[in-house]
């Protein structure tokens, strides 16, 4: 068989990008097994369960001081060190990543998959009825229309409200009018990190270990 043939397919199948299915998966954060990250892989990407920054941990006498708080923690040594607060853009693409139709709230169009990113961010929000959501702020501040020199920082509703307590709907939303987002116990950030590409010298390096491993096990031809 071709050597370089076979040196092109495997690296098709180790860094080609999407040569998977899209999707959503869980990671270990500090400790093995504590499935405390969500890796999307299409935007390489780890997003921190949102359960580990509730807002009720940090000080403050507002919303907005305990946020102030705990990006903080975003320096060195910090508990959240190397992630940054996501924007509204970097939501609606998680939500994407992991199948979630962001123009519509339809519940039979979106509840498998926003239950299924709900377990993986974490349940901040549920009721006895089934309503269960993620909330996390962003980083985006939007101005109402009755007071338009007010911004408010937006918030994203992972959100799943079946037809057991109608109106049902399940998807994500970005609002800043539901009366939740003032209970710090139900509010936490969204967080991601990013997964860096493979570098140029990473890939020369696997290519270099590849070809001597082939070169390695080839026989040498006998000569009659």
């Amino acid at each position: 068989m071709n050597r370089t043939w076979i040196l092109w397919a495997a690296l098709g199948v180790l860094w080609v990008p999407g040569a998977s299915m899209a999707a959503v998966s869980e990671r270990d954060w500090k400790l093995p097994g504590d499935g405390l990250l969500t890796y999307d892989d299409v935007n390489r990407r780890e997003w921190l369960d949102v359960t580990e920054s509730l807002l009720s941990q940090f000080d403050g006498l507002s919303i907005e001081e305990k946020i102030e708080n705990a990006t903080e923690q975003f320096e060195n040594g910090g508990l959240f060190e190397g992630f940054v607060l996501a924007k509204n853009s970097d939501t609606i693409a998680l939500a994407q990543s992991a199948g979630i139709d962001t123009d519509t709230l339809d519940f039979a169009t979106n509840q498998a998959n926003t239950l299924q990113l709900i377990e993986l961010l974490g349940v901040t929000y549920g009721t006895l009825e089934g309503r269960v959501a993620t909330i996390g702020y962003l980083d985006d501040l939007v101005s109402p229309p009755a007071a338009p020199f007010c911004p408010c920082r937006n918030t994203a509703f992972f959100e799943v409200k079946p037809p057991t307590n109608p109106p049902s709907f399940a998807g994500l939303h970005l609002t800043i009018n539901d009366d939740r987002r003032g209970d710090p116990s139900s509010n936490g950030l969204m967080l991601f990190r990013s997964v860096p590409e493979p570098t140029t010298n990473t890939l020369f390096i696997s290519v270099s270990v590849l070809l001597f491993s082939m070169r390695r096990f080839t026989f040498p031809r006998v000569r009659v």
